[in-house]
């Protein structure tokens, strides 16, 4: 099952490479949407660089407005039936996306924890 990543980025230029690393490691199939809302630090030619290296799988895109706006407008560019989310400034998991696929066989709609300096907040 192909998911779609929505990331939502501001001023993450210093943060994103590390995300991005993070998923080069997950099992395909996967897109990655990155939505740039007009960062004063770079962070759009992270974007930009990272649509590039990686052609087939991140597309690199600009929109204004709130984090909540930037992920509405992810998903309506988003080619997969499936969308997860994940911030600028985060990293995510080994096996994050087959954990999601894993359990969408049993729930339409399936959550995931957050931790923070390893502690696990839910």
């Amino acid at each position: 099952m192909k998911v779609s990543v929505v990331v939502t980025l501001r001023n993450e230029a210093r943060n994103l490479p590390a995300l991005l690393d993070s998923l080069r490691v997950q099992a395909g199939p996967f897109e990655v949407v990155l939505v740039e809302s007009y960062s004063d630090d770079g962070t759009w030619q992270v974007c930009k660089q990272a649509a590039d290296d990686w052609p087939d799988v991140v597309r690199a895109l600009r929109h204004g407005g709130m984090r909540g706006e930037g992920r509405n407008f992810g998903v309506s560019q988003a080619s997969s039936e499936w969308v997860a989310f994940t911030d600028g400034d985060g990293i995510v998991g080994p096996r994050w996306l087959d954990g999601l696929r894993s359990a969408s066989d049993r729930a339409p709609v399936v959550a995931g924890r957050t931790v923070v300096m390893g502690l696990r907040l839910f």
